[in-house]
């Protein structure tokens, strides 16, 4: 109990440095503290403290929302009776320029563990969590909350994600704020997503009489992780959102910017004195990862994808990514059945770039005459098939196929074999599969010429046999997860930890493919048949 109550203290006394509100040093405030042990009366301690805040911080029992009145602290809480044990979690951030995406994996089922896709509320009893951060009247809104002031207030979506490809803007003061940058915004809103995730884990966690810790993992555009002006900026934004959602327990939605400004600055300095280190190449594989990477392992581990050569495309709403990889199994791959080990991954390569859906909704919103493109967003089937020509996103849907012509030329070279790309597999996810113009441009092989055989387009992926929908009550996992799947690949890669993603060989790290060189050999006399004549 001694152990609870230091921490309350010390809990107290930085929220009262924080607004600068001190007693003289001979003043002396009383101090009430309540708490429940389990199924007894509720205990008062009673302490005086040689130096306090006149205004005293009233806490309620989730220990996050402070009520500064001058008075005494009102601190009711259950006290646990002993040290619980601890099961372990990993978040899995699909950060969409548009929507993001969360799955949780609990390490606590089994040795790999069993991951559930989770369905924030206000997305729409969806999975689909918009990445919208409004500033209003000096609060800060994320997610639902944020985009229904944005669209009262008739503001344009911004998308703080593509603003990291230039570090000088992403730094700079963002519009409707005094103090904040983009750069403190994107912190904010992965803190919030993060805080989301933690809020399933301990519920989970609470329901097998446990305390929860949960590591994360935030997905990453390839090409901006290999560059490392980019990639420093993305795990010191993974590292500080960590810190303010899981060390210091704040979720900073409807947050007033000056309190954001104190969250970030000890966030900041806790991250300095906290021996993170941004040099290590380990450091950056337990926080980041590469979302075209990321979605190879739905492949992975689907029963219903075989081992082979494959391409997955994801169109989303800012990008389209292209990523060619070989699943390798101990069977050749005609021979293999379902139950058969997949055991690792080769990444040939891929490409990642503007356009993606957005630039659709505009090409129909220029038809439609419309000023708002992102009110077509999800309705782009619908108007091609009752009220558009399909060739009217022409444009659109070239600048993909270009995307994928070339993601094959940077990988073509690690197997130089034309008949080896003669079973190419394509799978299509992301907003770019629910139009099927789109989707049926993909039945191409991205280049040109004789002796290229057209790849098969999948159109059932499978389901991964361990992903989940949360157990309604209990912490078992009992109804494995069957809805919508197109934009899920990413994050169910992500929600595995570093050392638990199969064996992957990177394009860097394969050698060019060289054909054995031909020898023209002449045949001997013996071989003719004639050496004794």
């Amino acid at each position: 109990m001694l152990r609870w109550f230091n921490k309350l203290l010390d809990k107290v006394f930085k929220k009262a440095q924080k607004r600068k509100k001190f007693a003289k040093k001979s003043e002396e405030v009383l101090l009430t503290i309540k708490y429940k042990t389990g199924g007894q009366p509720s205990v008062e301690i009673r302490t005086k403290l040689p130096v306090t805040p006149v205004a005293a911080a009233k806490v309620d029992s989730s220990g996050k929302k402070d009520l500064w009145e001058d008075s005494f602290i009102d601190f009711v809480e259950e006290l646990p009776r002993q040290e619980r044990a601890t099961r372990r979690f990993h978040l899995g951030l699909d950060w969409g320029t548009s929507f993001t995406k969360l799955i949780l994996r609990d390490y606590g089922q089994g040795e790999k563990g069993n991951a559930f896709v989770l369905m924030p509320e206000g997305a729409g009893n969806g999975f689909r969590y918009p990445s919208v951060t409004f500033v209003d009247d000096g609060k800060i809104y994320f997610g639902t909350e944020a985009e229904l002031r944005r669209v009262n207030a008739g503001e344009p979506i911004l998308s703080l994600k593509m603003l990291v490809i230039d570090p000088k803007r992403f730094c700079s003061s963002a519009p409707g704020s005094s103090k904040l940058s983009y750069k403190d915004l994107a912190m904010l809103f992965l803190s919030h997503t993060i805080s989301l995730g933690m809020n399933t884990a301990e519920m989970l966690a609470k329901r097998a009489d446990k305390k929860a810790i949960m590591g994360m993992t935030l997905g990453v555009p390839t090409e901006q992780l290999e560059t490392a002006a980019h990639s420093s900026i993305y795990l010191r934004l993974a590292q500080t959102a960590h810190i303010i959602a899981m060390k210091l327990g704040v979720d900073p939605q409807s947050m007033t910017e000056t309190e954001a400004m104190d969250v970030i600055a000890e966030a900041h300095e806790m991250w300095e004195t906290g021996g993170y280190v941004t040099d290590d190449p380990e450091n950056y594989h337990q926080w980041l990862r590469p979302e075209l990477g990321a979605a190879m392992l739905w492949g992975f581990k689907s029963p219903a994808i075989a081992p082979g050569l494959y391409s997955c495309v994801d169109v989303g709403a800012w990008t389209t990514d292209v990523s060619f990889f070989r699943i390798h199994s101990r069977a050749r791959d005609e021979d293999f059945e379902e139950g058969v080990e997949k055991y690792g991954i080769a990444f040939y390569g891929g490409a990642s770039r503007p356009p993606g859906m957005n630039f659709v909704d505009e090409l129909l919103a220029k038809e439609l005459k419309m000023a708002r493109p992102e009110e077509l967003r999800g309705k782009e089937e619908q108007l091609l098939n009752d009220k558009i020509s399909p060739a009217v996103i022409d444009e659109a849907v070239d600048r993909f196929f270009d995307t994928y012509r070339m993601g094959f030329n940077s990988s073509y070279n690690k197997e130089r074999n034309q008949p080896a790309w003669c079973n190419l597999n394509v799978m299509v996810i992301g907003g770019g599969s629910k139009v099927p113009k789109i989707k049926r441009r993909f039945k191409e092989f991205p280049i040109d010429g004789a002796g290229w055989r057209d790849p098969i387009l999948l159109s059932n992926l499978g389901i991964p046999p361990d992903l989940y929908n949360i157990p309604s009550d209990g912490i078992a996992a009992k109804n494995q997860y069957q809805g919508d799947i197109d934009f899920l690949h990413v994050a169910y890669g992500l929600s595995v930890h570093s050392g638990d993603f199969p064996e992957t060989t990177l394009s860097t790290q394969m050698e060019p493919f060289t054909p054995e060189p031909r020898v023209r050999r002449f045949k001997s006399p013996e071989e003719l048949g004639y050496s004794d004549k």
